[in-house]
């Protein structure tokens, strides 16, 4: 997928959307409003960024051999390969010591407790196959609550046979016949929401006195985006964990929470501080800084780093701002003038182009910079405006000969990126010019695609 094609359909539909509301039929008023417009001010332009890259841990697998994690553990997180933390995570649940996660959206912080939980209750009903509740998870909103147990459903219903361990929702928006099935049923693992909780511990009605009651005995309580329980919010949730430990695990309960926002701070030790002190206060128990679990980072490469800053310079809006705004001071009332203005925008247009294909050929690969064209796809002259004119995609970083094949119709490119030689170019010229082997752009994109019919049909020797 071209994401640059697709931020243009996206912003000219909202474009069109925004201009669409009233008609102005006065030509200087007309003229004023487009020319705002034009600055490109009322939508954004694109935004690149890196998906972290966390350091790999141990797989499932790699676990259960050590004998770390329960044998089911393999066929439930099938194929599952852990990122540091989450490792982390797994060690110190081991180690029956209460911890908190704060590494970034989308590092998989769910199965820093899911893991662990999953595994206790594996390893617990061996010793105990009474049927009880021995993990209370507890969600800021519904709609997450509901969003995790489809991440369980994913794990656990691909394992055959009958299910290794039970979990069910119980956030008050069940009917009654759920709600007595999971009183009749106790789950391993129980999702809900603070407030439910409060209400099952000090609600009288029979169905909510018999859930909490299954839950004696409690082993693990999550507080999953800890951030959310601040304020007057926050102490009635501390207050509420309070009465949950003195009721259902006076000894033992381990405590577990997650944020990828939760303090901020000038250095890792700061924020860790800050954290162990918010998580040891919700949870009436010690979170010592050591177990304030961070986001180990692994650098993949200098050179994707790199190309996201090659690729933000080439983009198609930055070669026409940067050329608006060296040209707009320039007078055009001269063809001299004219002209000079036209190199303001070549240069920026090779510039552009040297960027985009990191100095090197989009054909051989040739990497001298001081030997390489800018080639149009659709000619400077032949542009309908400036923005084709500087629109990255439509031109090719290439070497002089390919340059002047490609400009007088000798070589074409086909949609999947094939060079096409014409059968205009004699046999002989062909071999010296090394176009008798097959010859590719690399790197071609959806935008490119836009320009090359109209090379094919209007210049290509056919």
């Amino acid at each position: 997928m071209d994401v640059f094609s697709l931020r243009d359909t996206v912003v000219g539909e909202y474009k069109k959307f925004a201009t669409s509301f009233t008609t102005v039929h006065a030509k200087d008023i007309r003229d004023q409003i487009e020319a705002i417009y034009s600055k490109n001010q009322y939508w954004p332009d694109p935004l690149i960024q890196l998906n972290p890259n966390y350091k790999p841990g141990r797989s499932i697998e790699a676990l259960v051999k050590e004998g770390v994690l329960e044998p089911p553990c393999a066929d439930i997180f099938k194929g599952v390969s852990l990122h540091r933390h989450q490792e982390e995570a797994v060690a110190l649940a081991q180690a029956k010591e209460s911890y908190v996660v704060t590494t970034g959206t989308g590092s998989g912080k769910s199965l820093c407790f899911f893991i662990p939980i999953v595994n206790a209750v594996l390893a617990a009903r061996k010793k105990d196959p009474v049927k009880r509740t021995r993990a209370i998870i507890i969600y800021p909103m519904n709609a997450l609550a509901n969003s995790q147990l489809e991440e369980l459903n994913k794990f656990v219903g691909g394992v055959s046979g009958e299910r290794p361990i039970t979990y069910a929702i119980y956030t008050g928006q069940e009917d009654a016949d759920k709600r007595r099935a999971v009183a009749d049923n106790p789950p391993d693992i129980l999702l809900t929401n603070f407030m439910m909780l409060e209400l099952l511990m000090t609600r009288q009605e029979e169905t909510d006195r018999r859930v909490i009651g299954n839950c004696a005995g409690l082993q693990f309580l999550v507080l999953d985006e800890l951030h959310t329980y601040r304020g007057r919010q926050g102490a009635d949730v501390a207050l509420l964990v309070r009465r949950v430990r003195e009721l259902l695990a006076p000894q033992g309960l381990l405590c577990i929470g997650t944020s990828a926002t939760m303090a901020s701070g000038s250095t890792l030790v700061d924020r860790n501080r800050v954290v162990a002190d918010v998580a040891s206060k919700l949870f009436a128990t010690a979170i010592p800084e050591s177990n304030v679990i961070s986001e180990t980072l692994e650098r993949k490469t200098d050179h994707l780093l790199r190309r996201a800053y090659q690729l933000a310079r080439a983009l198609p809006d930055e070669l026409l701002h940067a050329f608006e705004k060296k040209a707009h001071v320039l007078p055009r009332s001269t063809e001299a003038e004219r002209l000079v203005v036209q190199r303001v925008g070549q240069e920026l247009f090779r510039a552009g182009l040297l960027e985009y294909w990191e100095g090197r050929c989009a054909i051989t690969g040739l990497a001298v910079p001081e030997l390489l064209r800018a080639s149009h796809i659709k000619p400077w002259a032949d542009c309908d405006s400036d923005a084709e004119r500087l629109d990255i995609f439509n031109g090719l970083l290439l070497a002089p000969h390919l340059d002047a094949a490609f400009d007088l119709g000798f070589i074409g490119v086909e949609e999947d990126g094939a060079v096409v030689v014409s059968p205009q170019l004699p046999l002989e010229a062909r071999e010296t010019l090394g176009l008798d082997a097959p010859l590719r752009v690399k790197a071609l994109a959806e935008r490119h695609r836009l320009y090359l019919p109209w090379h094919r049909s209007k210049v290509f020797k056919r």
